[in-house]
């Protein structure tokens, strides 16, 4: 049978609708999902070129320290202390952490981070390698871990990147605060930089600095104080001296060397700390002694002597307190221009001080009341 267009019936209106609908959801549906696809590949595209660009960096590092401001306390000698206005020995260390571009031992491997340094991008090395200037990774590894020369190194303010992109060149900056030293601890023929006594944790402690110095070296920073007579060997660049002979020394340096008579102090002899090297049990011979620049005339090659005595804060019995041993000195370096009122041997620890009548060697075992040979300075 023939089939006429008048045979078909018309749609009912709501079908078309349902259809309209169905097709602006699959267009919506692939805008999405070409708009996602899209996205990701841009992603992973963005991804490879950092990749590609950290893989083909070859910009030149440089790495320097930000000057620090002299200081009005100590100027350091640069024959002497490099690390300090111009910091060369320590950029021995950043090299070594950054790798820069240097003959490789045969068979060693590649220097890692200095490709690090070259991207822009790694924001992380900069704090690795403020961690490692600080010597905030060597913790936990042992005392006999030596910061060496970072040890000159107190804390890390900031560290900075310049890049330039026509120079092809990346300018790292540190800005670090610098540990000053106080003065040298002697032991035997060696001197050791050390700083001012802190507290942490609450023991005492004096960091040592960096290097090994000679006698002529120690003479060339005679403003610094020198102790002697430290029982207890230097620890390693960057370690603490804690025992009590040394901070009682160090934390007497510290006093002294404020003083305008301190460079006529070569030494602060600490041998006898406690009485240690005294037979007598009254201990009568003084604690500490210190040693001038000028000569003893009853001990040829011998300096003479102040005789200083227990620690500050220590004084007990008859010995009187430290203010008034600085007084003594002041009053003796305005009246004969040298604290050691030009005798071998002058005693600071009773009322008054005393210095002998005739040029005779000192009696160590002399108490308040042994003033036989002895008369007092008191004006």
């Amino acid at each position: 049978m023939a089939v006429t267009v008048h045979d078909i019936p018309p749609r009912d209106p709501d079908d078309r609708s349902w259809i309209r609908r169905g097709v602006w959801s699959l267009v919506i549906l692939l805008l999405v999902g070409g708009g996602v696809f899209a996205a990701y590949e841009m992603g992973m595209y963005g991804n490879h070129r950092s990749e590609e660009k950290l893989r083909k960096s070859t910009a030149q590092v440089a790495i320097e320290f930000v000057k620090p401001p002299a200081s009005s306390a100590f100027t350091p000698s640069m024959d002497i202390i490099e690390s300090l206005a111009n910091p060369d020995s320590l950029m021995n260390d950043v090299i070594a952490f950054a790798g820069k571009p240097a003959p490789a031992p045969a068979g060693g491997e590649p220097f890692l981070n200095y490709n690090r340094l070259q991207n822009p991008q790694d924001s992380a090395v900069l704090r690795d390698l403020a961690a490692y200037l600080q010597g905030d990774t060597d913790k936990g590894k042992g005392a006999e871990l030596a910061l060496h020369n970072r040890a000159w190194i107190k804390s890390i303010r900031s560290i900075k990147r310049e890049s330039n992109r026509q120079t092809n060149t990346e300018q790292i900056w540190i800005d670090a605060e610098f540990r000053e030293p106080l003065g040298f601890v002697a032991q035997g023929d060696a001197y050791y930089l050390v700083e001012r006594v802190t507290t942490v944790g609450g023991q005492k402690q004096a960091v040592r600095l960096p290097g090994t110095y000679s006698l002529a070296a120690r003479r060339a920073l005679a403003e610094l104080p020198c102790v002697t007579g430290i029982d207890a060997p230097a620890p390693e660049p960057g370690r603490a001296f804690t025992s009590p002979d040394a901070i009682a020394g160090l934390e007497l340096a510290a006093v002294l060397a404020q003083q305008p008579y301190a460079r006529q102090i070569a030494m602060i002899n600490m041998s006898n700390y406690q009485g240690r090297q005294d037979p007598d049990p009254r201990k009568l011979r003084p604690f500490i002694t210190l040693e001038t620049i000028f000569a003893n005339t009853s001990a040829p090659g011998e300096p003479s002597v102040l005789w200083w005595g227990r620690p500050v804060g220590e004084e007990e019995f008859y010995e009187v307190r430290s203010p008034a041993k600085l007084q003594y000195l002041t009053r003796l370096f305005m009246k004969y221009n040298r604290i050691d009122a030009a005798v071998p041997w002058v005693d600071l620890r009773f009322d008054q001080p005393i210095i002998p009548m005739a040029k005779t060697p000192p009696r160590s075992d002399s108490g308040p009341g042994d003033t036989a040979s002895i008369a007092s300075a008191a004006h």
